[in-house]
């Protein structure tokens, strides 16, 4: 591994930004059709909560800790009960995130290349490729850079949803 290299404001707002509501936002309609729109709702705004906590956190010590782990472990004052209640939540929470987006990406693959056929390589070729994916970026030390670009991915999936919504038929 390589050690910690600072990044810059931009970057690190645009990451913030990206993981407080990235995978979320392209996952709410497949949740959505999961749960329905009043647990969505809830998850929703649960989420909204911890996110804008975390936001906060990392704000308030921002240039005073190596990374979001310190600030967290010295802003409780080493309370470990606290420290792994907030970890659980935000485990949690990622978790689910991870599971649906997941399977969006899968649907995704068999809706564009396998003809809407389901298959088991597509999700063991998947979860592969993406979990390799993390530990390139995590051993390269780029995970807020690219954090701090998916903002962009997210930003064109808005553009791409617009357009659907405004050209699709009638109907």
């Amino acid at each position: 591994m390589t050690n910690s290299k600072p990044t810059g404001l931009t970057t690190t707002v645009l990451a913030l930004l990206n993981g407080m509501f990235g995978g979320s936002i392209m996952v709410l309609p497949l949740l959505a059709l999961q749960v329905g729109w009043f647990y969505l709702s809830v998850i929703v705004i649960t989420t909204v909560i911890i996110n804008w906590y975390s936001c906060h956190l990392v704000l308030m010590h921002l240039g005073n800790e190596k990374d979001v782990g310190s600030v967290i472990v010295n802003h409780f004052k080493k309370n470990k009960l606290v420290i792994n209640a907030y970890n659980l939540t935000t485990t949690l929470g990622l978790l689910t995130a991870l599971v649906v987006y997941f399977k969006l990406i899968l649907i995704q693959i068999e809706g564009l290349f396998l003809d809407g056929d389901r298959s088991q390589i597509n999700c063991i070729v998947n979860g592969i490729v993406l979990a390799i994916w993390c530990i390139l970026t995590k051993m390269w030390d780029v995970d807020t850079h690219i954090s701090g670009y998916g903002f962009f991915s997210i930003a064109a999936y808005f553009v791409f949803l617009l357009w659907v919504a405004v050209s699709a038929p009638p109907g």
